[in-house]
């Protein structure tokens, strides 16, 4: 009798055992589970997020964590980002979860990811599809490095080309307008556009805020793509990055634009004049409407605009292998 009483006794605490274990696996493979699947979450919200815009002040070799928020209850997860080439980035995000240091499941997946930039088609200070009026314009097509950036300068002399059929242009402008952070109505006037900054920091919500060419500058970082769906006029400042308008685009007052200028429709200068280093890629241009001593400078810059094509990146997938779950 005493012998079954402590078989089924101990028959009792093995069940007992077996049946909290078999819990715990559950457990476990559902937390596990859980943490994968905030770890993707993480890795597929930040990749779909990001525009080069956002990593521009990364150097490279550098990388920035964030926490990603919570996908699950009791699940953290962190995302890095770091800068592996001038167009490369790897983008890891991992993700825990458990009862105690000692129990905790741990997973990461890596995201191997480039900036892909739009070929704006021309490689010269003016593009334009049919004859340009230049006045007494400067048009410089000798490359030039302008403040900090740092690329490989062409050694041709490129002042004025043909700038890439209607169909080919409106396409690019309709390929970055998307990524426009910055927008303004069909012939809206802008009095001024210029850097705007607080407590040391640029103010990027500021809607007439389109960078600073300037080094130093606290906005020298920011370059947006700034987007018209009709004409747009600027009566003085600066600004960098990309401008896209889909009419005409009037400069005057001595505005001051580092980047690339598509422009579907005409490009003009009058006034007080105006400056582009960079690139400005129009249907049509008139620079003739300076008033005397007003000055018109169209700068060739190849690493200005690489740099600001990059700004207006969008992050994809490498070709091969991108993704990878990490132990």
């Amino acid at each position: 009798m005493i012998v079954a009483i402590v078989i089924l006794g101990v028959a009792g605490a093995t069940g007992t055992f077996l049946g909290r274990a078999e819990s715990r696996g559950i457990a476990g493979l559902e937390t596990r589970a859980a943490v994968a699947a905030a770890s993707e979450l993480a890795l597929v919200a930040v990749h779909d997020a990001f525009v080069g815009q956002h990593l521009h002040d990364l150097p490279v070799g550098a990388s920035i964590a964030r926490a990603a928020p919570a996908s699950a209850p009791g699940v953290e997860t962190t995302v890095h980002i770091s800068r592996l080439g001038a167009t490369l980035f790897s983008i890891t995000a991992t993700s825990e979860a458990g009862p105690g240091p000692s129990r905790r499941v741990n997973l990461a997946n890596q995201l191997l990811v480039r900036l892909d930039p739009v070929d704006p088609g021309a490689d010269a200070a003016l593009a334009v599809r049919g004859e340009p009026i230049t006045g007494a314009a400067s048009i410089i097509g000798t490359d030039s490095a302008t403040g900090d950036a740092v690329c490989e300068m062409a050694a041709d002399d490129r002042p004025i080309e043909v700038a890439p059929d209607s169909t080919s242009l409106a396409a690019k402008v309709a390929a970055l307008a998307p990524l426009a952070t910055k927008r303004f109505p069909d012939g809206a006037a802008l009095p001024f556009v210029g850097p705007v900054e607080g407590g040391g920091h640029c103010d990027r919500g500021a809607v007439t805020n389109w960078g600073d060419p300037a080094a130093g500058s606290p906005c020298r970082s920011y370059l947006p793509v700034v987007h018209a769906p009709g004409n747009l006029s600027i009566g003085g400042g600066r600004g960098q990055g990309i401008l896209l308008v889909e009419g005409d685009l009037t400069v005057s007052g001595g505005f001051h634009f580092a980047g690339v200028v598509f422009v579907l429709g005409r490009f003009a200068v009058e006034g007080a004049g105006g400056s582009v280093a960079g690139s400005v890629l129009a249907s049509t241009a008139d620079l003739s409407g300076a008033m005397p001593g007003g000055v018109v400078a169209l700068r060739r810059s190849t690493c200005t605009v690489q740099r600001a094509l990059l700004s207006g990146s969008l992050l994809v997938p490498v070709v091969e292998r991108p993704w990878a779950v990490l132990p």
